[in-house]
């Protein structure tokens, strides 16, 4: 009795070729498909130092930014450090889907080393 004729399993070029084609084309909707834009980075470093100085406790709030959270600010300046933050991240903010305000009590902000920060 002679062993059968084996020969290894070979798809044939044109087969391999789609194969490739269609997994490339899956990878490149798969990494378009985020959420938020890839090129966009959001800005989050504050432009104004005196937006977060401080002096006492009393100075310090804590005001939520969309899609960064929560951040400690000077009080007299929190109206300017949101428009500024949408303002800045426009395009961002459009496409991300980010959570909206948390409906819990926001965090104690305090003045230490004359900056704002969250406990």
């Amino acid at each position: 009795m002679t062993a059968p004729d084996r020969r290894p399993f070979r798809l044939p070029r044109a087969s391999l070729a789609l194969s490739l084609l269609v997994l490339l084309a899956t990878l490149s909707v798969t990494a378009c498909s985020e959420d938020a834009p890839a090129r966009t980075p959001l800005v989050t470093a504050l432009p104004e130092a005196s937006w977060t100085a401080c002096s006492t406790d009393d100075d310090c709030e804590a005001r939520w930014l969309s899609c960064r959270g929560w951040r400690a600010v000077n009080r007299e300046h929190g109206t300017a450090v949101e428009a500024w933050y949408t303002r800045e991240n426009r395009e961002y903010l459009a496409r991300a889907d980010c959570d909206g305000r948390p409906r819990v009590r926001p965090p104690a902000a305090f003045c230490r080393a004359r900056q704002c920060t969250l406990e």
